[in-house]
């Protein structure tokens, strides 16, 4: 799926309101491909981000931070309602999650170890919503993708010492 694939997959109003990082087509692929390689190398074999894809994006804000997106989003008809199925359920339409990355966490991280504590952190939302299907950003769940971080940099050789602050 390619980068164009993934951002239709969002409500154009949040993309313009999330204010991208303005990137050529090639910086852009880099940029994906890069932040991808990282977040694969984390979670290992548990997930694939090519049969199942996630849109890792940088947004255009000089505070460092990150987050995780889940993008759940149901179908709707012409006039706006959801669309359910025999059991009243809404029906879920083609979306994938997002993990964001300030223009600022780059002045603030020293080294792609830092990074990848950090882009561990919001894999662990990322994991959790897997399994539970939903994400809240509680201080269990907080805790919880912070130990997440660290037994996936040390799966993935990461320096552990970089996740110090």
């Amino acid at each position: 799926m390619n980068i164009a694939e993934k951002k239709s997959c969002f409500d154009e109003d949040f993309l313009e309101e999330l204010r991208l990082l303005t990137l050529d087509e090639t910086q852009e692929n880099r940029m994906q491909d890069w932040l991808q390689g990282i977040a694969q190398r984390l979670i290992g074999e548990e997930w694939d981000f090519k049969s199942k894809p996630v849109y890792f994006c940088v947004v255009d804000n000089p505070s460092p931070n990150a987050a995780f997106v889940p993008n759940i989003r149901y179908k709707q008809d012409e006039e706006g309602e959801f669309i359910r199925d025999e059991d009243g359920n809404k029906i879920p339409e083609k979306s994938i999650p997002m993990v964001m990355v300030t223009k600022g966490l780059f002045d603030f991280v020293h080294n792609e170890d830092e990074l990848a504590f950090i882009l561990g952190h919001e894999l662990g939302h990322f994991r959790q919503e897997k399994l539970r299907g939903s994400h809240e950003n509680s201080k269990v769940e907080e805790a919880s993708s912070d130990y997440g971080a660290l037994d996936m940099m040390i799966r993935a050789g990461y320096r552990l010492d970089a996740a110090h602050d």
